[in-house]
């Protein structure tokens, strides 16, 4: 998929998620027990993070970080083409029981931002897009969506985004959310 190139070229190389030994990990550095969560996937995809702790590179640097909540976003953005359809999965790994809503949001803008910009770059070709979100934790709850098999999707408060609630240190089959 073409537009998935572009995004590659257009966004900075300091944001993307590399693989290790062929496996993709979503961690958070900041929290060291945080369990890692393995990414698998049939085809190629790209997974950014814009939350850089060893990082002078500023993500919103004509925002006010003053301003509460305007500079959060979300952990990862996956990029994954599947079917002629470009999935763009918004991930939000959860420390605390507090809620991902926010920070979610602000992922499915940016990734909006950044697709409408590689569109713009080749030539506003149409894309067939849909949006998901991912928000990892780490509590004991029973109410996790499985990550081998189809489940319903839930809207993300009063907004349209559907999202899932998967257990933090899983492995994530994207082709199975990919619907």
């Amino acid at each position: 998929m073409q537009i998935l190139q572009t995004i590659e070229e257009i966004i900075k190389r300091e944001f993307l998620i590399t693989s290790k030994g062929g496996n993709y990990f979503l961690s958070e550095p900041t929290v060291p027990n945080y369990p890692r969560t393995n990414i698998k996937q049939k085809g190629k995809m790209l997974i950014y993070s814009f939350d850089l702790q060893d990082s002078n590179t500023t993500v919103f640097p004509i925002f006010n970080d003053r301003k509460k909540n305007l500079t959060k976003i979300c952990d990862y953005l996956i990029f994954y083409p599947k079917d002629n359809t470009l999935f763009t999965f918004i991930c939000d790994l959860k420390t605390s029981q507090s809620s991902a809503k926010k920070q979610v949001e602000a992922g499915w803008v940016l990734a909006e931002y950044i697709i409408k910009m590689a569109r713009k770059e080749l030539k506003f070709i149409d894309v067939d897009l849909e949006f998901r979100a991912f928000v990892f934790s780490r509590s004991n709850r029973s109410k996790f969506a499985s990550s081998i098999k189809k489940e319903k999707w839930v809207e993300l408060g009063d907004s349209e985004l559907k999202n899932k609630l998967l257990k933090a240190g899983s492995t994530v089959f994207l082709d199975n959310h990919c619907y």
